[in-house]
């Protein structure tokens, strides 16, 4: 059998290990400041706890402990694995509903999606859970009926909610779905319950919180939208498309710096054409399991929800597209050719303006400004985007063993310390920073209004999209 045939008869084994292969040989350079800041808690073992995302932490430090200083690389190489498996289980599950080169389709367009393709490429919390809901899921679809695949579809749920609690709409919605068909299934369920409960009760209990208070810690703080407003649409609105492909300021950076990416738009103009193009009139045979398809509709209705109310946040919609394909995926006349053509579109595009630039363009300099400011001995630094900065100085410097030496400011919220310090040099790489339309531009607000000091340029250090100026406050 030569090497075309060997890769046909096991084309989803080969996607598998050529997308986690492709993601591990291209990380993203440019963490985000969430990222950077668990990071920091695994290797340092400090603020390992968050009520959001219990166990996470909890993992990567267990990691670190046995690999010092190697938690974000061994993260990233999960996070990919896990995306990889992840679309490897939605084909198991839509296999069992359709025939294979379909099956096959809806899941390359679900793997290239952007939200994939993003998080799979982050320290962030977003894939493991995924990863254990699909699972789970797949045990359930197996049989309803089976005390082990019942326990085995059902833990892995609740690893999934202890890994990070937005999937316990995931849970609750296979759970109700299927209560409702078996006994054994509804023991299950309850159990299920409870072990989440007795967790976050010894979590709780060991903060000193109530569970209610230690469960919605964010929205107490009022780190969270509690309110409903247009923002919160329109947000939704763009994020849904971007959980498809990658909108954003960089991409029309991007094609005014290097022309010859507007090949990329046309690729995909021309995927969406040949989408339509190729379309079935009939229907496909689509044998799916009534269970798992209202399963999978309570839950995207669910996630929807909280993604309105939680202002479109992209991050809670990485698991839409996997649980819309299982959900109305009977309900899409078009064939496997238009399904993988769309894919190749999308993926081209998502690799051409976030893969390949987040792993060869260095967007804020945070190593080379870390090193500047060391040599010149700060003391004081308001930096662009404190959080980021300041997480990723407190993971190189645990990671190397050095202690922080300086105060990070952001200049807006700290306008009264930094006023009081004017005596002594104040650094920053505020001035003219390097700025693309996105949303976090749309919500800034104005960081200098009513304080104009002196401005003082010592450097500055160039990236792709301008050069961070450094100096200080006079």
């Amino acid at each position: 059998m030569n090497l075309k045939a060997i890769i046909k008869n096991n084309s989803i084994p080969t996607f598998i290990g050529v997308y986690v292969l492709f993601l591990w040989l291209l990380p993203n350079q440019n963490q985000s400041g969430d990222a950077y800041g668990y990071a920091f808690s695994m290797e340092s073992g400090n603020y390992l706890t968050s009520p959001h995302h219990l166990l996470y932490n909890w993992l990567g430090h267990g990691i670190a402990q046995l690999f010092p200083g190697k938690a974000m690389l061994l993260m990233l190489k999960i996070n990919g694995l896990l995306m990889g498996l992840s679309s490897l289980f939605l084909y198991f599950i839509l296999k069992k509903s359709t025939d294979k080169r379909l099956a096959f389709a809806l899941t390359l367009f679900c793997a290239c999606c952007f939200a994939c393709l993003r998080f799979a490429s982050l320290n962030e919390t977003y894939v493991i859970p995924l990863f254990f809901s699909l699972l789970g899921s797949w045990f359930l679809l197996k049989s309803a009926k089976s005390w082990k695949n019942l326990l085995l579809g059902f833990g892995s749920m609740v690893l999934a909610v202890l890994i990070h609690q937005i999937h316990i709409f995931w849970l609750l919605s296979w759970g109700i779905i299927y209560a409702i068909q078996s006994r054994s299934a509804f023991i299950s369920f309850l159990l299920s319950g409870l072990v989440i409960l007795a967790i976050y009760l010894g979590f709780a209990s060991n903060t000193n919180s109530s569970l209610w208070y230690f469960i919605t810690e964010d929205v107490q703080k009022g780190l969270v939208a509690t309110r409903i407003g247009p923002e919160h649409f329109i947000f939704t609105v763009i994020n849904s498309i971007r959980t498809l492909i990658q909108v954003h300021g960089n991409v029309f950076l991007l094609l005014k710096i290097h022309p010859i990416l507007w090949i990329l738009p046309l690729l995909l103009l021309s995927s969406i054409v040949l989408f339509f193009r190729f379309r079935k009139s009939t229907r496909h045979v689509w044998i799916l399991d009534s269970g798992l398809r209202k399963s999978a509709i309570l839950a995207f209705t669910l996630h929807f929800l909280w993604v309105i109310y939680s202002m479109g946040n992209a991050e809670f919609m990485l698991m839409l597209p996997f649980l819309g394909i299982i959900a109305f995926g009977k309900h899409l006349p078009f064939s496997a050719k238009s399904w993988t053509l769309l894919a190749a579109g999308i993926g081209i595009w998502n690799i051409g303006f976030h893969v390949i630039p987040k792993n060869v363009l260095n967007d804020h300099k945070n190593e080379e400004t870390r090193a500047w400011l060391l040599n010149e001995k700060a003391k004081y630094f308001v930096a662009h985007d404190r959080t980021e900065f300041t997480n990723y100085m407190d993971w190189k410097n645990t990671c190397e063993g050095k202690e922080k030496n300086m105060e990070i400011w952001d200049y807006s919220k700290d306008y009264t310390l930094v006023k009081t310090k004017y005596h002594s040099n104040i650094y920053t790489n505020m001035y003219n920073y390097p700025k693309t339309f996105n949303r976090s531009t749309i919500q800034e607000v104005s960081t200098t209004k009513g304080m104009n000091p002196e401005y003082v340029i010592l450097d500055s250090l160039k990236t792709w999209r301008g050069s961070i100026f450094m100096g200080y406050l006079k």
